[in-house]
């Protein structure tokens, strides 16, 4: 009689596979060499395309083994669903179970052309920007507290003759004379500096920004990452001086 082998399927849980998944991102990823690709989301702008630009292809220069994917769409991302390691985003987050790393607080100033004042009065107090020409982004209000008093705020309305959600070319608009706009100041120091911008109020300020890292909390990080986000952390804020 003949004896028959029956090869059974191997069934394989979620553990067992992220642990062979693992051991292979060890074997060709580990601080002595590393490889591999990074996968990243940013805004755009000033401090995607000049900031964190600068950032990653310094660290390409540093690490040439690995390879970064930098991605300036502008929507809301999701790490899990887009299969991003790391995210660069601006402004309040929710908690969504990732680590967040505050690199800067970004300073919010409120701006506009000296030659836009050429045929208008000075405004001395936010609600007198209810009419006067604005240039704004995705809001329609800006928020702003007085300086002696951080409790003391004020919403205003804005009305945006010009609307973009590009901070270029929200300071190009700005500086053409079309209005009053509301940009961080590492956008324009430059502007600054030479006095083609100069900041409207005196007593009132508009809050700052927050700009993180984000990258997940449990999922095993390769070597290569781990590399990226303490050259991030430990190099950023260099790039914004220059």
């Amino acid at each position: 009689m003949k004896s028959y082998k029956v090869r059974c399927p191997v069934v394989l849980d979620q553990n067992t596979l992220s642990s062979i998944d693992q051991a292979v991102e060890i074997a060709v990823d580990n601080a002595h060499n590393l490889q591999g690709s990074i996968k990243i989301n940013c805004v755009g702008g000033f401090l995607g395309e000049e900031v964190i630009a600068s950032l990653v292809n310094d660290f390409i220069a540093k690490y040439p083994g690995i390879s970064v994917e930098l991605d300036f769409s502008s929507q809301r991302v999701d790490l899990l669903v887009e299969q991003f390691d790391l995210v660069f985003r601006m402004g309040e987050l929710e908690d969504y179970g990732f680590v967040a790393h505050k690199l800067m607080s970004i300073e919010n100033r409120i701006l506009a052309s000296p030659k836009y004042f050429n045929s208008r009065s000075y405004p001395t107090h936010p609600r007198e920007l209810k009419v006067h020409l604005c240039i704004t982004g995705a809001i329609n209000s800006w928020s702003f507290y007085h300086v002696d008093d951080c409790e003391h705020k004020l919403d205003v309305h804005i009305n945006g003759v010009f609307r973009c959600k590009n901070g270029r070319a929200m300071k190009h608009s700005a500086l053409a004379g079309n209005g009053i706009v509301r940009l961080p100041g590492l956008y324009c120091s430059k502007e600054l500096s030479r006095g083609e911008l100069v900041s409207v109020f005196e007593g009132w300020r508009v809050a700052d920004t927050p700009f993180y890292l984000l990258y997940h909390k449990d999922k095993f990080q390769p070597a290569r990452l781990k590399t990226f986000i303490s050259f991030t952390i430990n190099n950023f804020m260099k790039y914004t001086r220059e």
